[in-house]
């Protein structure tokens, strides 16, 4: 499963008039399918599978196929195919909304649940080289993993709030459950937290943690079609664009590389390349890659970025108050923010105005009702702030003053908050009636978790029947 650290790196972009004739060409300049996988290999492809609402937030299926002929045509002995969504979604859950088992059986693959491989390998601290270790050490893979023989990255390229575009280095941190993949820092000090960004550092080790046990065999990272503006998912604000583009390689960091520089971003202001390279010393070698810049840069390609400032993300009867503000909180309000405009247009008619805060002592807001205190900064720094009481007259014809508790306020604690606990908060605060949208969706995930109830009891009587 893991590439000698002597290998060549080889990497190259390619341009086509499909998806599948840009991997076939890809395929053909890397040596063919043959120097990837052999006769009576056991493949593992991860994909791009974080919610199931569709191309390009997930991976193309037609390029998930023809690669699965490839391997076939190598003579792969067997094809797992598989991810660990993000949100509330489980693999299971996705099988249920896109019928994927189906899809790919008939492909000659198997879709597995990974986050349910019932038995997990030997954990980080064990099995790396390495000797610095983040928080995750102690979080193991699963076995599927490594008991394939060929692991291959299939990566859906598109925008992304921390990293500029989704890297194949992110993609293949996604092997492990989302649950495991969380960061919670509700214990620490939370200036600490801030002043320092410690979100975007430990998330940076633990990717680099991975990285540095699972070597790919194959990287596609597929930005033939890609988001810009908004993303990685398919948000209100996102833009689809064309490029025809692809870039393919035998190594994450170089092909990462290539495709930032293939999409016009600046390679020393992303964070996670710029760590790896510092942490890593098998990158020290990796020159092959400067040989295709020339080229690269013919192509001129510029993508339009994420916004990079939450107030910037324009929604309807929502106000955005940021204080100083982690990678953390950034994240899931810039998700929150996203996810609530795409999906409940309806939703924003019905409620009233109301104000969200989150990171160290923001603005206060104008309103003194409906707010969102987000995270656990916004709440612990605005403890004086006048929100937090409201004047009442009282007495004979109302002339005396009284100040009463705020309680039109919700509080969504964390550091960072969950993002579905966030929601649920948000939920029973404004009621089904405010949100028909909202409840629609938790009715849609109720549906597919009861049918995964059923299916684990099937499986459960079967084993008792044998």
């Amino acid at each position: 499963m893991n590439q000698e650290d002597s290998k060549k790196v080889k990497v190259t972009y390619i341009k086509g008039d499909t998806p599948q004739e840009c991997f076939t060409n890809g395929i053909a300049k890397l040596g063919g399918i043959s120097q990837f996988v052999e006769k009576d290999d056991i493949v593992f492809l991860k994909i791009s599978l974080n919610i199931p609402f569709g191309f390009p937030a997930i991976s193309n299926f037609d390029l998930v196929k023809e690669v699965i002929l490839a391997c076939n045509k190598a003579g792969a002995k067997k094809i797992y195919i598989g991810a660990c969504p993000t949100f509330f979604f489980s693999s299971q859950s996705i099988d249920t909304f896109m019928g994927l088992k189906s899809f790919f059986k008939n492909l000659g693959a198997e879709f597995v649940y990974l986050e349910n491989n019932p038995t997990m390998s030997e954990s980080i601290n064990k099995s790396s080289n390495r000797k610095n270790f983040s928080n995750i050490k102690n979080i193991e893979i699963p076995d599927i993993i490594f008991n394939s023989d060929r692991i291959i990255i299939l990566n859906q390229v598109n925008v992304d709030p921390l990293f500029m575009c989704n890297l194949s280095l992110v993609n293949l941190f996604s092997i492990i459950p989302q649950k495991y993949r969380e960061l919670n820092f509700e214990n620490e000090n939370y200036m600490d937290i801030v002043n320092n960004d410690k979100y975007k550092s430990n998330l940076i080790n633990n990717i680099i943690d991975v990285n540095s046990i699972i070597r790919p065999d194959l990287i596609i990272n597929d930005f033939f079609y890609i988001l810009e503006k908004a993303g990685p998912y398919i948000y209100k604000d996102s833009k689809l664009k064309k490029t025809n583009l692809m870039v393919m390689g035998n190594e994450t960091y170089a092909t990462d590389v290539a495709t930032l520089m293939t999409l016009g971003l600046n390679i020393e202001e992303n964070d996670l390349i710029s760590a790896l390279l510092e942490q890593d010393p098998y990158l020290e070698n990796l020159n092959d890659i400067k040989q295709i810049r020339g080229n690269i840069e013919d192509i001129n390609l510029k993508i339009e970025p994420c916004h990079s400032i939450l107030e910037d993300i324009k929604i309807q009867n929502i106000l955005v108050n940021s204080g100083k503000i982690c990678s953390g909180c950034f994240l899931k309000v810039y998700h929150l923010l996203n996810f609530i405009k795409t999906l409940m247009p309806k939703d924003l008619k019905y409620l009233k105005e109301c104000s969200l805060l989150v990171g160290a002592n923001p603005t206060e807001p104008k309103n003194k009702k409906n707010i969102i205190l987000f995270g656990k900064c916004a709440i612990n720094t605005t403890q004086n702030y006048d929100f937090l009481t409201l004047t009442k007259m009282k007495g004979f014809k109302k002339k005396k003053e009284k100040q009463v508790q705020n309680k039109a306020i919700i509080k969504i604690g964390g550091c960072p908050p969950n993002l579905k606990d966030g929601l649920q908060k948000i939920y029973d605060f404004f009621g089904k009636k405010s949100l028909p949208e909202l409840n629609l969706i938790y009715k849609l995930l109720e549906s597919s978790d009861f049918k995964k109830k059923k299916d684990n009891d099937k499986l459960r009587g079967d084993n008792l029947s044998d």
